[in-house]
């Protein structure tokens, strides 16, 4: 047995070194002194010393290379080189990409290819102006509305800048959600047609200098900025112009923080009722911030997981809700996210601030409108399967299945690129014995039964089915995966989960 300080001189790691390594859990002593504290190791850890260097210099983080000391075997070893190999290839794959981008800035400066803005990150200041929302058919529909509001207002009030607030959130070429501005030095007279309005600009906000025919071309400029930043956009785009065909492109943004800002799940507070939110409620829209929401203007185009939203009495959970309270729903995978309801053009309007903390991310705003105020119960909204089926045998599918993916569909899968790594798979392994007994992971749950085809969960009212394939050699079972999303999801998702034979 060695003293910590000559296993030191042997491994030629430092005494603090190997004291921070045990605390992480790769370098234990295997044997401490109970009456002087002196910490004893055997020959064997100059292997580990050695092995924790080798892996060091190969890029592995600690807690990685405690996973890989900690595996029962070589195929876990594998899959964790796997993934370390998969991080290199995006590593050099990042690099790549930044030559390319410099190879690309180059062209701008030498060759003149594309303008190149200069983007700036800055509070900026406040703008008085008369101000008219609408849907406007084409751009150019908003330009002509916006020289009849300057032809409009009297000359001793009317300034020199013009602004058009761009509430879109994705490009599009019609029926265009735009405010337009005129800057003014006083009050517009009261039958114009026009309100009042201040522009504050109070946060971080990004902007770029363009000529009038260069803002498109300054738009993904920016954007481009934006996202290498990396920044987060959290409202409207405004275009101000100037008398002399300048235009200040700005937009209010969130610089996304570098360190990880995943923070612990806050408690439920006590709850209080909020009669005006029971009740069932159907998702608008997703936008990011309030003042982009339009009704009947939809910007959002992607499928989401709650389109439907449902207040229980008493704060019952369901689904991915963990519980609600006046102004607050708290969600299992995400922080208390805060909602306000409001009365909007006779539509009654809830706005969720849905939080995404381990993104990093500000919240976007889900805005959903009340469809009933009926109280609802759990069973009324679940959706069941026919579990009542028979015992019938399979032979194939005798014995343990351990797996290897999991993906959105089944077609997804690829055993040569995996999408998920061993440590995110939550399913780890069926085992289907004789009569239906069905081993979930490592333990026999009774609510859980097999026949051909399809695996029986009394829990949760489910039928999943499974289908067994061959691919390169090797059996696969393509194992449907009811989660939530199908049980209380409208329209419904089934995922996949992919097992291997052992």
């Amino acid at each position: 047995m060695y003293k910590i300080g000559e296993l030191s001189k042997l491994s030629k790691l430092t005494v603090k070194t190997i004291r921070y390594y045990d605390s992480v859990g790769i370098l234990a002593p295997d044997y401490i002194d109970r009456f002087t504290g002196y910490r004893y190791y055997s020959a064997a850890k100059l292997g580990v010393c050695n092995r924790i260097a080798a892996l060091k210099e190969l890029g592995f983080s600690l807690e990685e290379i405690r996973l890989h000391l900690d595996a029962d075997s070589a195929e876990d070893i594998a899959a964790l080189i796997d993934r370390k190999s998969e991080e290199l290839r995006m590593t050099v794959g990042e690099a790549e990409e930044r030559l390319r981008r410099l190879g690309t800035f180059r062209n701008i400066i030498v060759k003149g290819e594309l303008k190149m803005f200069d983007m700036v990150i800055k509070k900026a200041d406040s703008i008085n102006v008369a101000y008219k929302r609408e849907v406007f058919a084409s751009k150019k529909d908003a330009v002509e509305a916006l020289a009849e509001m300057k032809s409009a207002l009297p000359d001793k009030i009317d300034g020199q800048r013009t602004v058009i607030i761009n509430y879109e959130t994705n490009y599009r070429e019609n029926d265009l959600d735009l405010g337009i501005c005129a800057e003014i030095y006083g009050r517009i007279p009261k039958d114009c047609g026009y309100t009042e309005r201040t522009l504050a600009f109070l946060g971080d906000t990004a902007s770029v200098i363009c000529r009038s025919e260069e803002l498109e071309d300054a738009y993904s400029s920016l954007l481009k900025q934006l996202n290498d930043l990396p920044a987060q956009i959290i409202g409207a785009f405004y275009e101000i112009g100037y008398d002399d065909g300048t235009v200040e492109l700005k937009v209010p943004v969130y610089i996304i923080p570098k360190e990880d800002a995943q923070k612990k799940q806050p408690a439920l507070i006590p709850f209080e009722n909020d009669p005006e939110a029971l009740g069932k409620w159907k998702l608008l829209d997703v936008v990011p911030s309030e003042e982009q929401f339009l009704y009947g203007h939809k910007k959002f185009g992607h499928d989401v997981f709650l389109n439907e939203l449902y207040f229980f009495e008493n704060g019952e959970p369901y689904w991915s809700i963990s519980g609600w309270t006046k102004g607050t729903i708290q969600f299992k995978s995400r922080s208390n996210c805060k909602y306000t309801i409001k009365t909007v053009d006779s539509h009654r309007l809830l706005f969720l601030e849905m939080c995404y903390p381990s993104e990093n991310l500000l919240p976007l705003f889900w805005v959903y409108e009340k469809e009933s105020d009926k109280v609802w119960k759990k069973e009324e909204i679940r959706r069941c399967d026919n579990i009542d089926l028979p015992f019938v045998d399979d032979e194939s599918v005798h014995g343990r299945w351990v797996t290897v993916d999991f993906c959105h569909r089944a077609e997804d899968f690829d055993p040569k690129k995996l999408s998920r790594s061993k440590e995110q798979l939550f399913l780890k392994s069926l085992t289907f014995n004789e009569n239906g007994v069905l081993i979930f992971r490592t333990e026999h749950d009774n609510t859980l039964k097999w026949t051909k085809g399809f695996v029986l969960n009394r829990g949760s009212g489910t039928a999943s089915a499974y289908e067994i394939c061959s691919i390169g050699g090797r059996e696969y079972m393509f194992y449907e995966w009811k989660s939530g999303d199908y049980v209380y999801g409208n329209p419904p998702h089934i995922y996949f989960y992919i097992l291997a034979r052992e």
